[in-house]
């Protein structure tokens, strides 16, 4: 039907609805409440639609903290002193005291869309919101609204006989992978890399955050205020049910007592990076993951599983490295280039910048 042969009574119906919807929100926001699950309609088009504002509402404003503006959408000439004065105290100049980097071995393996994109692209709110999300991801949301910050951690990783046995020795090799060998295997791999990624993104966040001027930029910018408002109201009203990509962010609803526990956590964490990568590196030497003998992979055809999830993994917890623009990394060696750095170097951990390496090969 031609929408100019709709009725009035129509359009006055719609908008009835559409009002009773936002006073509810209204009500509920200003009372602090839930708004009642037994609306079907006003959850599914009202909360939803919320959920959904709130987390386009964090990420701009991440982005208007941290990234650089791409296009200026008025010229200079348009623009009077007060006008060029305004313009410039809202663009955040973050971008202008440090620069992320990825080794360049790295890049070279990893393919399609990923944590890397956003580092070439500059987009530091999008790293930061990953690094969130991974730390989230390994201790759960709730952790952070308890009393105690309280963290349990492995002390030693890929204990399984599975994992240990790989794949036997050159005169007593296994004769196969069972399917609850590789099961076993590749839940080990996943505990590591989880952990890997909470513990290199607690890292991440705090150099970030530590990085000369970067607090001072984001007060300049008005704060954190508007940010965990949003992140306040997206958990008051448990909305992360409607965006549960973006669930992480009801942590950043006081971003002080966040920084505080991932503090705490890293302490608890980094002496124990080493040893979790340490086991990684034993699991993808014991498995052969290097092997190109085709006798042996029509053997063990599980060995391109778990070099894939080895490899994959790195995608999860690899973090760019944060250096000063005059200090940009230099490009790796012709040996970095034609794989990682030795376990020693990954090992390695500096106050100023995040490691760049990992072992999974010799």
């Amino acid at each position: 039907m031609p929408i100019d042969s709709w009725p009035p009574k129509r359009f006055s119906q719609a908008a009835k609805h559409y009002r009773e919807d936002c006073e509810k929100i209204r009500n509920a926001l200003n009372a602090g409440t839930v708004i009642p699950p037994s609306d079907a309609n006003l959850r599914l088009r009202s909360e939803e639609q919320l959920g959904l504002g709130v987390e386009c509402a964090i990420r701009y404003h991440l982005r208007r903290l941290f990234n650089p503006l791409y296009f200026q959408p008025t010229t200079c000439e348009d623009l009077d002193d007060a006008g060029l004065e305004r313009c410039n105290t809202n663009i955040s100049r973050v971008s202008e005291l440090l620069v992320f980097e990825l080794p360049p071995w790295y890049l070279g393996m990893m393919k399609g869309p990923g944590k890397e994109s956003a580092v070439l692209d500059g987009s530091i709110s999008c790293v930061f919101s990953l690094a969130v999300q991974s730390i989230v991801n390994y201790v759960g949301a709730a952790s952070f609204f308890a009393g105690d910050f309280i963290v349990e951690t492995p002390d030693v990783f890929c204990s399984s006989q599975a994992s240990k046995r790989g794949l036997g020795s050159r005169k007593r090799p296994i004769p196969r992978i069972s399917e609850e060998d590789l099961r076993a295997v590749t839940d080990d791999i996943d505990v590591a890399q989880t952990f890997l990624a909470a513990a290199k993104a607690c890292r991440f966040l705090i150099t970030l955050l530590e990085w000369p001027g970067v607090m001072d930029e984001i007060r300049i910018l008005g704060g954190w205020e508007i940010i965990e408002e949003h992140a306040q109201t997206m958990s008051r009203l448990h909305l992360d049910r409607f965006v549960p990509e973006s669930a992480h962010f009801v942590v950043l609803r006081s971003v002080d007592a966040f920084l505080s526990r991932i503090r705490s956590l890293w302490n608890d964490m980094q002496p124990k990076v080493a040893t979790c990568t340490d086991a990684l590196d034993t699991l993808y030497r014991q498995f052969e993951c290097e092997t190109k003998n085709k006798r042996r992979l029509r053997k063990y055809p599980e060995i391109h599983t778990i070099r894939g999830l080895l490899l994959d993994g790195l995608r999860r917890h690899m973090f760019p490295a944060i250096t000063e623009p005059s200090l940009e990394i230099e490009s790796a060696s012709s040996d970095d280039i034609d794989g990682p750095p030795s376990v020693d170097e990954m090992s390695e951990s500096t106050a100023t910048s995040e490691d760049t390496s990992e072992s999974y090969s010799e």
